[in-house]
């Protein structure tokens, strides 16, 4: 027989003989699964400026089920208690918030202070967390906007705002920074105003002791016409603390999916107990005309 016939009917019956071995070797796995409780998940962020005190209390999803049997993860009977300036005090639920929260006029935030979260649920869940508020506010904070109308119609503008900003580094050591950017719009139907589509960025001086920091960045938004309108631009730079900031950047890391073959992120964490965020950062708010 001619060899190169020879070979070929070799690799076909190879052809035919693979895709059953891998066929056979097909079996269902009976594998018994870890069962997971779910734990308190801790959301809050504090700084001296605020108005309000914001807790979010939800339960975390358990790692292995289809999730059909969980209704709600919100919590909305635990106990949320505050301990600083040598007093604490326990927030009351908003339902319509749904959230924990208190007015800073009856808990005030300090700069350089240290402050102790502690929630516990019906269910005996207990988790603790602590943050200290970093002593100064930035300085040095100078911010530009420009806003341009990509497109506008009798029914609404479309169109970006342009942030360009600066701030003055602290020395010593490594300094965590956050921008925030929003473009403030007046609603005269409900007779408010509205903040959208917020820019963020975060940062740290990467050893840039002392210097001028710069960045920008863009965010889009929608005015609806006859009654939206453009008022102008609130800016925010944070001096964040070290949770804060490991926080944000974890979930930065998250957001960037897309790669099928990247490995997934790990969320900063500062709950005992459970899971989440207790942070603090300090800072300093400009309102910029149109």
């Amino acid at each position: 027989m001619d060899r190169k016939i020879l070979i070929m009917k070799k690799l076909a019956l190879l052809l035919i003989l693979v895709p059953a071995i891998f066929v056979s070797c097909e079996q269902d796995a009976d594998i018994e699964l870890p069962n997971t409780e779910p734990e308190l998940v801790v959301s809050c962020f504090v700084t001296p400026q605020d108005s309000f005190i914001k807790v979010k209390v939800t339960l975390s999803a358990p790692v292995f089920g289809n999730g059909s049997n969980v209704q709600s993860s919100e919590v909305t009977d635990a106990t949320v208690t505050l301990y600083g300036n040598n007093t604490s005090i326990v927030l009351p639920y908003d339902s319509n918030l749904e959230l924990y929260r208190v007015n800073t006029s009856q808990f005030s935030i300090l700069a350089g202070s240290e402050y102790r979260l502690e929630v516990i649920d019906p269910a005996g869940r207990h988790a603790i967390a602590s943050t200290t508020v970093p002593l100064l506010p930035p300085t040095g904070f100078t911010c530009t906007v420009e806003d341009t109308i990509e497109y506008s119609d009798p029914n609404y503008e479309y169109g970006r705002s342009i942030f360009r900003y600066a701030v003055q580094d602290f020395s010593g050591g490594v300094n965590y920074y956050r921008f925030c950017g929003y473009t403030r719009m007046w609603n005269s139907a409900l007779n408010d105003s509205l903040m959208l589509n917020r820019f963020a960025d975060l940062f740290s001086d990467n050893s840039a002791d002392s210097e001028i920091l710069t960045g920008s960045g863009e965010s889009w938004f929608q005015a609806n016409l006859p009654n939206d309108s453009i008022m102008g631009f609130e800016v925010w730079m944070l001096n964040c603390n070290y949770d804060y900031y490991n926080f944000h950047n974890s979930l930065y890391n998250n957001s960037q999916g897309g790669d099928p073959f990247s490995e997934p992120t790990l969320m900063y964490t500062n709950v005992e107990g459970g899971l989440g965020i207790f942070a603090a950062a300090n800072a300093v708010k400009l309102i910029l005309p149109r």
